[in-house]
């Protein structure tokens, strides 16, 4: 972290920012452990906030000790020597060589086991053997914490972003009141690569001295001088929406995009797109994938159920996915991917990213009402397109540079609903989540295509030839300004 995060008598820091679900639940767990003797490794990425977190914990536990570093190798043991109570912070431990860390997991067992009064948090921002030789010494009782990259928790930028704007314009004694929005969500975009937290305080603090007024612009967000990239090729990430039926116009898009080689480097989905999406991230050509499409149906993806919580079971829905890409799990796939689904007991957004693909995509497809809950990882699981209809945000999260979103929802709301079931739930949720397309556009997607074609419904795969043409039509369209987008981010 910047030097000012780690001044204790900054009121600014009197709380953990934690505004994402992700965050809350590392500072859940971080109240949980400071009550308990548990030794912790707090595990992340350069600038994530490791050491900040650990001190925290340090000093909420009441009892700080000594805190050391990595760096310094085998004089820890003579450091430990010195310890009677209390927490000890040892900072990068992953630095340690194979045969200090050795050599420190044998010490710890000595100190440990003669003196219950210590306790240990270390930081590191990856695991290697020595790291698990100290772990085997101090199991039971020591418990990993993932401190997630800034990229996990965008929702937490724009508090981070004005809690560091009010740090820096007092420090250089000048009166700036706000960002712009555009500067916001330049902000929130960005991917951070080369420091998460603290290349974002550093971000800031070089828009507060380049700033010409009160209000900091667009224009005086400068990331290039943080040491990113600004040659080579961006990574470019795919969102795309849900839509149930009309889903199938995803294969239109991803057909445009191979022709003109526009490398997709991760794909987001949700429902219908975590469909597409899943075929396509285990390699499965579009031109299949339109094959395929000429004979899907309902029948082929659900079951009738006796209406208890809905109507249908989408447990077939599994299967044939499985038939596609077979029994592949996420580690497997050639492209990163991620399903959107919707906890149905918190209403919060839960990325799938692990396990069975088929399952994820089942969850994530899980329509209200006309679906029941999916149980994965304990949580009940409904369809994503509930908190994230176009996943944009999740590309982001995932470090792309680029997100191209897509959109299949009918926003025309022509002819009023539909005469049946199926087509009356997804008519009113087309309603309720156009909102969230807008937000889509104006923050998290750098080019949102809408395949939008009044009276194709969303529960009739009867045009799907049709949609996949239209999505054809869109993507040609689009090519010119992605082209755009990729030089832009070049110079």
């Amino acid at each position: 972290m910047s030097t000012f995060l780690q001044k204790d008598n900054n009121k600014d820091l009197s709380s953990i920012i934690c505004i994402s679900s992700v965050m809350r639940d590392v500072k859940d767990r971080a109240e949980f452990h400071k009550e308990t003797n548990h030794h912790l490794l707090l595990l992340g990425d350069k600038g994530v906030g490791k050491k900040f977190l650990a001190r925290y914990i340090q000093k909420a536990n009441g009892k700080p000790a000594a805190e050391l570093d990595g760096s310094v190798g085998s004089e820890i043991i003579n450091e430990l020597d010195k310890v009677k109570e209390g927490t000890v912070i040892v900072s990068r431990v992953d630095l340690l060589s194979f045969n200090q860390a050795f050599d420190l997991a044998d010490q710890l067992k000595t100190v440990t086991s003669s003196n219950s009064k210590v306790r240990f948090v270390f930081t590191s921002r990856s695991l290697n053997s020595g790291i698990n030789l100290i772990r085997r010494a101090l199991t039971p009782g020591f418990t990993i914490v993932e401190v997630p990259t800034l990229r996990q928790r965008r929702e937490d930028i724009p508090a981070l972003s004005k809690m560091f704007l009010k740090h820096y314009t007092y420090k250089n004694n000048v009166h700036i009141t706000s960002f712009a929005s555009e500067a916001m969500n330049k902000l929130c975009r960005f991917s951070y690569p080369e420091g998460n937290v603290k290349q974002l305080a550093k971000v800031v603090e070089r828009a507060v001295i380049l700033a010409k007024g009160k209000i900091i612009n667009e224009e005086e967000i400068v990331f290039e001088s943080e040491g990113v990239a600004t040659t080579g090729r961006p990574k470019i990430g795919l969102a795309l929406g849900s839509g149930a039926a009309r889903g199938v116009a995803h294969i239109g898009v991803a057909k445009v995009l191979y022709k003109h080689n526009i490398p997709i480097d991760m794909i987001a989905g949700t429902s219908s797109g975590a469909m597409l999406g899943s075929c396509l991230a285990a390699g499965v050509s579009p031109e299949k994938l339109e094959k395929i499409a000429e004979t899907m149906s309902w029948s082929k993806i659900s079951k009738p159920l006796f209406p208890k919580r809905a109507f249908l079971n989408n447990e077939k829905l599994a299967r044939y996915i499985e038939r596609i890409i077979g029994k592949k799990e996420f580690c497997e796939l050639d492209i990163p991917f991620v399903a959107v689904a919707t906890d149905v007991h918190t209403g919060e957004e839960v990325q799938l990213k692990t396990g069975k693909v088929s399952d994820a995509v089942r969850a994530s497809a899980a329509i209200p009402v006309l679906f029941e809950p999916v149980e994965l990882f304990r949580r009940k699981l409904i369809d994503g397109a509930v908190v994230n209809m176009v996943p944009a945000s999740v590309c982001r999260s995932m470090g792309a540079d680029i997100v191209i979103g897509v959109s299949v929802t009918d926003f025309t709301f022509s002819g009023g609903p539909p005469n049946n079931l199926y087509g009356s739930v997804l008519y009113y949720m087309d309603m309720v989540m156009k909102r969230q397309v807008v937000e889509v556009e104006n923050q998290w997607a750098d080019l949102l295509l809408q395949v939008d074609m009044p009276g194709m419904s969303p529960h009739s795969f009867k045009h799907s030839k049709e949609l996949i043409k239209e999505g054809e039509r869109v993507a040609e369209e689009a090519i010119p300004k992605i082209k755009e987008l990729i030089t832009a981010w070049q110079r």
